[in-house]
């Protein structure tokens, strides 16, 4: 899906399960705000 998205980056991460965002809360909101930032440069 990435890959027909314009701009998009996959991002897999270690957990590799559904629910890893919420058990590694610091490490999800890294990459949202490390998105946020990019998207922000627009």
């Amino acid at each position: 899906m990435a890959a027909i998205i314009p701009d998009s980056k996959l991002i897999t991460v270690e957990e590799g399960f559904h629910e890893w965002g919420l058990w590694y809360p610091e490490k999800f909101t890294s990459l949202i705000l490390d998105f946020i930032c990019q998207i922000q440069q627009y």
